[in-house]
């Protein structure tokens, strides 16, 4: 089994500001399972850190990604196919593609 990294959660491990670092940071510490980054997220991650963060803090990101401490994955075909049956069916719910991407994914 593997764990799926979103965003948010990503995020909040680099920012010692946010309120959900700590409980990230022990989670991620704890963790016996491959954290999995779907490359879907990784763009978004890396706006985020570096522009409320800075560079450090993206190539920090990066790093862990090239070292393989956090492993990246692309969507398949397959993959790709679900996410848009995804946001058909929930388009009211107006999420986009990396919250479907992570869905699909996940399935």
């Amino acid at each position: 089994m593997a764990i799926i990294c979103d965003t948010g959660p990503l995020y909040a491990l680099a920012d010692r500001d946010d309120e959900h670092h700590g409980a990230v940071v022990e989670a991620v510490s704890t963790a016996r399972e491959p954290l999995i980054v779907p490359g879907s997220v990784v763009p978004e991650v890396c706006y985020l850190l570096l522009s409320r963060l800075g560079p450090d803090a993206e190539l920090g990101f990066l790093r862990s990604l090239a070292r393989q401490e956090l492993m990246q994955e692309h969507p398949s075909k397959q993959d790709f196919e679900r996410i848009v049956e995804i946001l058909e069916h929930y388009q009211e719910a107006r999420f986009g593609m990396v919250d479907a991407s992570i869905m699909a994914m996940a399935e």
